[in-house]
């Protein structure tokens, strides 16, 4: 009884961008468009900016690589993490976030409503959760 021992090549497909359906263009070039229009919007209050890490999202929801955007020139520990929390944000549940604002709120109004200190509106607020149980 002979055994056939198959060799496979496995190739390793790049994990693709969510965003890298669009056509690109060089980031080189795409940098140079930036900087025109941060350059025209210089006042612009609304805008998001033009610093590293939004220049470094941006890049990323035009469908570059993270590869691609560390030889542009970018720190490659700043280049992963951001990416990685912007997925993760992105991802996220909208729950996991707005709960967070809206139990923020229900602080807000109960300290205006009642005259009381941040403290005693957590109290007040996990006293009558607790008294709906």
């Amino acid at each position: 009884m002979s055994t056939k021992h198959e060799a496979k090549l496995i190739v390793e497909q790049p994990v693709k961008n969510k965003f890298a359906s669009k056509k690109r263009i060089s980031i080189e070039e795409f940098l140079a468009r930036q900087a025109d229009r941060d350059a025209e919007n210089v006042d612009d209050e609304d805008g998001e900016g033009s610093g590293k890490i939004v220049t470094i999202l941006r890049l990323w929801r035009e469908g570059y690589t993270r590869s691609e955007i560390v030889k542009a020139g970018f720190n490659r520990s700043t280049v992963y993490r951001q990416v990685g929390d912007f997925e993760r944000w992105r991802t996220a549940p909208q729950t996991h976030y707005m709960g967070f604002e809206l139990y923020e709120a229900r602080i807000l109004r109960v300290m205006k409503k009642k005259g009381m200190t941040r403290d005693e509106a957590a109290q007040y607020i996990a006293d009558q959760d607790l008294d709906k149980d």
